[in-house]
């Protein structure tokens, strides 16, 4: 623990430690997809593992004092950053996404439609909002975050449904699902970019000005950074890899297989998987009619 905490540092709110659990996730990866997949019931494992986060709170809370007094730290610094940065905590909430596509691959439709979900999560932020302005207590925002994992868990579910619908939204446009696409570099300079401007505008530029500059330059070197090196650094792993199917276009989201499109064609029996921006892991596939399929 006093590696993972070094005392009488702030090191949990630097930026070192908000990318520091991500080989974490990325080494577990491939084998937690392998592994979840082979379950025949990833809703109800997402339950039990939403319950899981809640009984791990729960334990948190009750051995972060003892705890704390042995590494040097305050009961609250450990709390928070274990419920924040900590990798083992926060695989659960990696999972329970993980589960959500799972279950749309396997067929199953959330009946909740993507306009219904984002309200759920937009009345859910707002409650949250005034909740932490009204309770005076340290822990207070990971406990509001951990109680918004369902409102998100409901929008992952009902986003991919509706492109496995091939319900048009929003996530379909162009620019949507180029944003969709340079997300995982954004994900990389988003935090940097921030650090640097608050360092560059310092106390006399306004917050919301500040924010603004930091997301609009965020975006650029993140759609920079996917274009000049994710991309081509992708193809040459493909062609060393092997034939892999083609990338869809940057602007025109592959189709998700509909209720006319042949078993055959398609692996899984039909089932795909989608992203929000529809792209499919087999974009090759033709779509073939039910009759055509007969007479092959």
């Amino acid at each position: 623990m006093m590696n993972i905490l070094p005392a009488k540092t702030n090191l949990h709110r630097s930026g070192v430690n908000q990318t520091g659990g991500s080989p974490f996730f990325y080494l577990l990866f491939p084998v937690a997809v392998v592994w979840l997949a082979r379950g025949r019931r990833p809703l109800r494992l997402a339950i039990v593992t939403f319950g899981v986060i809640i009984a791990a709170t729960a334990t948190l809370f009750i051995v972060a004092g003892p705890v704390a007094e042995q590494v040097g730290q305050s009961q609250q610094g450990l709390i928070g950053y274990t419920m924040t940065f900590f990798p083992p905590y926060r695989f659960g909430e990696f999972v329970i996404g993980v589960l959500m596509g799972l279950a749309v691959r396997g067929g199953w439709r959330c009946p909740v439609r993507l306009s219904v979900a984002v309200g759920f999560v937009a009345v859910a932020l707002v409650a949250a909002g005034v909740t932490l302005s009204l309770v005076d207590h340290p822990s207070a925002p990971q406990l509001a975050s951990v109680c918004l994992i369902p409102t998100f868990a409901l929008l992952i579910a009902s986003a991919a449904s509706s492109d496995a619908k091939e319900h048009r939204t929003l996530l379909w446009h162009p620019a949507m699902v180029r944003l969709g696409r340079a997300s995982f570099a954004l994900y990389l300079v988003h935090w940097v970019v921030i650090h640097a401007v608050a360092e560059l505008a310092g106390g006399g530029t306004p917050t919301w000005l500040a924010a603004l500059i930091a997301v609009a330059v965020s975006l650029v070197i993140a759609d920079v950074a996917h274009n000049f090196f994710e991309v081509p650094i992708e193809r040459k792993l493909r062609r060393l890899l092997g034939p892999r199917p083609s990338i869809p276009s940057q602007n025109k989201p592959a189709r998700v297989p509909g209720p006319h499109t042949s078993s055959a064609n398609t692996p899984n029996g039909g089932k795909a998987i989608a992203s929000s921006g529809g792209e499919l892991l087999f974009p090759n596939r033709r779509r073939t009619s039910l009759g055509e399929a007969k007479h092959k």
